[in-house]
């Protein structure tokens, strides 16, 4: 009797161990999609940001076409 409880306890001390190593591993998978994510916004982020500067420039470039900056 002790024997099956013995070998009871081990399969189930081996599904537990199974059981939190898929734990920990869907956990890695959700970090580093999370960082991939944050990865893209920042990326996207400077995207826009550039493009926002470009178009600044642009529109600087037409007002000084319209008014000219008067020379001192």
């Amino acid at each position: 009797m002790w024997q099956r409880f013995a070998k009871w306890r081990e399969v189930f001390s081996e599904e537990e161990e199974e059981e939190e190593e898929e734990e920990e591993e869907e956990e890695e998978e959700e970090e580093e999609e999370e960082e991939e994510e944050e990865a893209g916004e920042e990326k996207n982020k400077k995207i826009q940001m550039s493009h926002h500067k470009i178009g600044f420039v642009a529109r600087q470039e037409k007002l000084n076409k319209q008014h000219p900056p008067e020379n001192m």
